[in-house]
């Protein structure tokens, strides 16, 4: 299989895009609810773009479960 460079995100930009702290996603990543990769020599992990966005859309759908309980 082949990637290429813009279909992956990196720890910070996901933590953005969730609106969490790194710390955060690093523990999403050692639960296994992210995959993270490596590539070559670098200390940089790499999350793909589409597992972002499944993750994103799962805590949306559990932030409006709470609120229809309320």
């Amino acid at each position: 299989m082949v990637f290429k460079k813009c279909e992956f995100v990196t720890i910070p930009m996901v933590a953005n895009r969730l609106g969490v702290v790194p710390s955060t996603v690093k523990k999403l990543i050692a639960d296994g609810k992210l995959t993270a990769f490596r590539f070559g020599f670098s200390k940089r992990s790499y999350i793909l773009k589409a597992d972002v966005e499944r993750i994103s859309t799962c805590e949306e759908e559990s932030d409006d479960e709470i609120d229809n309980r309320q």
